[in-house]
């Protein structure tokens, strides 16, 4: 089992001249625990990672960057702790390992 704790934090990058945000920042962490069958842990790792992102006169456009932003941390965080975990048991990448 995997248990994952994620952090979130939006962030202001960038003020223009006239105080009006133009830049925002969306930082990303996570902790994890793999717990074996009997709930004993037998690992734990982290990852973390930032991005910024247009904010624009338009709403929506603004709502897209910063969805946008926050999607690819997501997947970046999604495959370090994959790829810590094959490379710590490379045996649970084996097609055995996913039979039940």
């Amino acid at each position: 089992m995997l248990h994952v704790r994620l952090t979130e934090t939006p962030q202001v990058l960038s003020i223009r001249r006239d105080d009006v945000i133009s830049r925002g920042g969306y930082s990303v962490s996570a902790s994890f625990r793999l717990l074996d069958r009997s709930g004993r842990q037998i690992m734990a790792g982290g990852a973390g990672l930032g991005s910024d992102f247009e904010i624009s006169d338009s709403e929506r456009a603004t709502a897209v960057a910063r969805e946008g932003a926050r999607d690819r941390l997501m997947q970046y965080i999604a495959e370090e702790i994959r790829l810590q975990i094959a490379t710590q048991y490379p045996s649970l990448n084996s097609p055995q390992s996913r039979q039940p």
